[in-house]
Formats: structure tokens, sequence, C-alpha cells
């Protein structure tokens, strides 16, 4: 759905069959008593609806589901290839659809995020088990890249534990931001046993799509901590860490955290 900035709803892209949706009544498309209306609706078979963004000429891509008896079975990488990205007009028209190679390709496994960059450039970022995938298209739709980031083969110092937290790409350059945790295992000297896991730090890496490597990284500030006065004295808690949660055009990057 699309608003104005007073509220009102002038743009609807719904799924047509009335099991899921009644037909719009006061959206139109057509001419009314001689008037042409800019409210309207457009109607499209959407079969399970994921991310959607929405590019710099209002062009809708749309994550969705492929129909049951176009979905392709990865029996290497143990997972469905069931999701695509539709493109719609900002009227609501179909235009095409986006897969792993670009417009009409083979359908994408599990989508976790789109993204557009500055020149309207899709890049999508895909789960598999032991993976996570990027694809970067051009305006028109083709292949500019393709990247998977294998779980074990991560940036990662010795005796550490890493996790991948989530993956943005830059705005203006062929880069990908990894947001990396890592962990240690801490030891009871007396026993010599390991009693947990401890977090150590996080780190934003970034990697060149262009050349295939990794360009260096930055530590992510840590949280701090609060002092809280209780029954047994003055105690200090450890503030959640922060989340990286993407760029923007200006080369910023945002971090959030709640602020108990």
């Amino acid at each position: 759905m699309q608003f104005s900035s007073y509220g009102d709803l002038f743009f609807i892209l719904y799924n047509p069959d009335p099991q899921y949706n009644p037909e719009p009544i006061v959206l139109q498309s057509e001419e009314i008593e001689g008037k042409v209306t800019n409210r309207y609706a457009a109607s499209y078979g959407l079969l399970n609806i994921g991310s959607i963004v929405v590019d710099n000429e209002n062009t809708i891509y749309l994550e969705d589901a492929v129909p049951d008896d176009q979905t392709i079975e990865d029996k290497k990488n143990r997972v469905m290839l069931n999701s695509r990205v539709l493109r719609f007009s900002k009227f609501g028209k179909l235009i095409d659809f986006i897969g792993q190679d670009g417009v009409g390709g083979t359908p994408f496994p599990f989508i976790h995020s789109l993204h557009l960059t500055k020149k309207d450039e899709l890049v999508v970022f895909s789960q598999i088990p032991s993976a996570w995938l990027v694809f970067w298209f051009s305006k028109k739709g083709r292949l500019l890249f393709s990247h998977t980031f294998e779980l074990d083969k991560l940036p990662v110092e010795k005796n550490q534990f890493v996790f991948l937290s989530g993956l943005y790409p830059d705005m203006n350059e062929y880069k990908i931001y990894l947001h990396l945790s890592y962990s240690v295992e801490e030891v009871d000297q007396s026993t010599k046993t390991k009693i947990t896991i401890k977090s150590k730090n996080s780190r934003i890496y970034t990697y060149d799509m262009e050349e295939n490597n990794y360009k260096g990284f930055f530590t992510i500030p840590e949280g701090g901590k609060r002092k809280y006065r209780g029954s047994i004295g003055e105690i200090e808690i450890p503030l959640p860490s922060y989340e990286f949660i993407g760029t923007c055009e200006r080369d910023y990057f945002y971090l959030l955290r709640p602020d108990v």
C-alpha cells in the first residue's frame, strides 16, 4: 500500500483471490464520470510476500514465492529454491521477475533481505545452512556480482568463535559490509574445564566485490556499563551490544542498541 503525506491511501497492490482479500471499492484505475482519479488499485496473484523495496523511479521490488511447480530442489546445499523478486511499475503492472541469474533466472533459496543502492542496483542476500549468498544486479536486472560467504571460512583468530550477524551493501561502491561477532571459551583454571562462552568484540569487515577480497575492518564500540544501586550496594550491569543496521549514501554506518 502507498499513502500520501497526509495518510490517504492512493495505491494498493493486492492478491485478487477473494479468500485472501476483498476487492477494493474506493480505489479505481478507470475514469469516473469523465475524470481520471490518481487513486488506483492493481492486482496480481501474490503467493507469500517477503521484503519490499522501492527505487528512485517508484519501481517496486517485491520478494515472493514461486509456484509449487516451479520450485527447484538444491540437493547439494539441502535447500529448496522457491523465492524470486517481482518488479512492478509504480502503477502496479508486472515488469518482470529476477532470479539468481538475472531477469527470468533460477529461483533463490531463502531470501534474508533486499536492498537498493544509490544507482538503483538491486542487492539480494540469501541464506543456506552453510553460507550467506550475495547477488548484485544492475538497474536492468543483469547479474553483476555474486559471492558466497561460507560460515566456516570467515575471518577469525585462533581459539575464537565467530558469528555472522548481518550483511549490508555499500550505497555507492561495490562493497559488502559484514557484521561479525566474536567470542571465546572461558576456562576454570582450578579444574581446567570449559565453563562458558564469553563475548569478546564485534567488527564490521569490508569486502570488495570487484577484487574478491577483504579490505580491513573496524571494531564496533562496546555497549558500556550502567551502575545500579540495590540492597547489596552499587553494581555495574553491562549494556546490550550494538547492532549494525546499515549504511547510507553519505558513508555513515548506523548502529542500534536498546537503552535499558
